[in-house]
């Protein structure tokens, strides 16, 4: 991927495995957690070098008691990143690591990336470390609204779930026995 060699690399899990990273790793992994306020954190954050939690529940429309998506969110996550940066791998983790973790890195990812060939990068670089998962369109359309107008956000949210979703399609057509192709 075209990212400046500073940033770090994402690695996007769900908070089990968050938790076993930073219990075999102790103070070497910078944590970023999306949770609600009903999710726990992890175990034992001391155990991060850097633990930076937002608070974001994993919805797409408003919806009482709950926190959708929005710029703020969006800013705490971007700020999150920025201070991870120097860091040679940052874990972005929500509770499964299936929606909003994989839509704060695919977001994360394009908008750290260059050129024409920014939305491809990112789902190529997401699916390479995990190939699998279902983003969180209001979280990624949120991100991409800190330097996109809302139309143009919509756009490229699209685009990059069609890359990514294109990209399982084919791993997922690849590894059915007895398919003709």
């Amino acid at each position: 991927m075209n990212m400046n060699q500073d940033h770090p690399k994402i690695f996007v899990t769900g908070r089990f495995q968050a938790d076993d990273m930073v219990k075999r790793l102790p103070h070497q992994l910078p944590v970023i957690t999306l949770r609600s306020r009903r999710d726990p954190s992890l175990k034992d954050p001391s155990l991060a070098k850097l633990h930076l939690e937002v608070i974001v529940d994993d919805i797409e429309t408003p919806l009482e008691g709950f926190t959708v998506p929005s710029r703020p969110e969006a800013v705490a996550i971007l700020s999150a990143w920025e201070k991870c940066q120097g860091q040679k791998i940052v874990v972005l983790h929500c509770e499964a690591g299936v929606s909003r973790s994989i839509a704060a890195a695919l977001g994360i990812l394009f908008l750290h990336g260059q050129g024409p060939a920014a939305v491809s990068d990112a789902a190529q670089t997401l699916f390479q470390v995990h190939p699998f998962g279902n983003p969180n369109k209001r979280l990624l359309e949120a991100l991409l609204e800190t330097r996109y107008d809302p139309s143009q956000a919509r756009v490229i949210r699209a685009q990059l779930i069609e890359a990514y979703s294109a990209l399982q399609e084919k791993k997922n057509r690849l590894n059915i026995p007895g398919q003709i192709f």
